[in-house]
């Protein structure tokens, strides 16, 4: 994240004390964690809804075994 931003008219405004990519991260989680805990309790999602989850399975800390590694 840039510690720095501009205003409209180019002049510097300093730095990001309020972390807006924070801030928007976890307003996203917030939804998805309220949608598993309705589908958790309901069984389903809405109409023809649909989750695609991904994982970075490469990020430091992560350890796949061969038989997790097929799973589709």
């Amino acid at each position: 994240m840039t510690e720095l931003s501009y205003k409209k008219d180019g002049d510097l405004m300093g730095q990001d004390h309020i972390h807006y990519d924070i801030l928007a991260q976890d307003a996203l989680r917030s939804v998805i964690r309220k949608v598993l805990i309705e589908v958790a309790a309901t069984g389903a999602l809405p109409g023809d809804h649909h989750f695609f989850i991904t994982f970075l399975t490469g990020a430091p800390g992560v350890h796949i075994t061969a038989s997790e590694d097929q799973i589709c």
